[in-house]
Formats: C-alpha cells, sequence, structure tokens
C-alpha cells in the first residue's frame, strides 16, 4: 500500500505489528494512520518503508521493535484466547507418544 502524507496522517515505523494468523517474521512493520478517523491508511514490512521526510517528526513515531495490536479496541479481540492457545499444543492425529513427544 502507498501510504498519504496529510496533515493528519501519521507513520509508526520500526514496529512488529500484530497480525492474525501470521508467524512473528512475517509481522508488518510500518503503519500509517489518520488521527482524526482513527483509520489505518497503510501497511507494511521493511521495505519499502515511507520516506521519513514526508512525515515531519510530530507526525512519525519509531517504535523501536516494539509490538503492535491494531484494533485493540475492537470487541471481538480475545487476548485471552489467544494466550490460552498459546499455551497449548493440539495433538489431533496424533496416534503414538513419538507423535505426541515430536509435536510438543
Amino acid at each position: 500500500m502507498t501510504p498519504t502524507s496529510s496533515e493528519n496522517v501519521h507513520l509508526v515505523y520500526n514496529a512488529r505489528i500484530y497480525q492474525s494468523g501470521s508467524e512473528d517474521d512475517d509481522d508488518m512493520t510500518w503503519m500509517t494512520f489518520d488521527e482524526v478517523s482513527g483509520v489505518i491508511t497503510a501497511v507494511g514490512r521493511q521495505d519499502p518503508t515511507p520516506s521519513l521526510e514526508r512525515f515531519p517528526p510530530d507526525r512519525r513515531r519509531d517504535a523501536d521493535g516494539r509490538r503492535i495490536i491494531p484494533g485493540l479496541h475492537d470487541s471481538h479481540v480475545h487476548l485471552a484466547y489467544l494466550g490460552s492457545q498459546l499455551r497449548t499444543v493440539d495433538l489431533k492425529g496424533c496416534r503414538s507418544i513419538e507423535e505426541v513427544l515430536y509435536i510438543g
């Protein structure tokens, strides 16, 4: 996506932006959003990161590699369920102790 640089659009870069169903190494690394509407206007991976010069210092933020979870306000993001899922192992289809040990 190509970000716009209107006076209401901000850039967050050097981030690990969570996406449901993706692996950590597949995270988006930058996003732009409109501060008035709260809408994410563009997202992307390392390259091409939008030119920092297009965003004045007060409209860009280096996330320093921190995790961002867009839509956290959405009532359909169930972090407790996600946390419990990350602590479980799916053993469906395992037919032996060896398969359980391999998966676990």
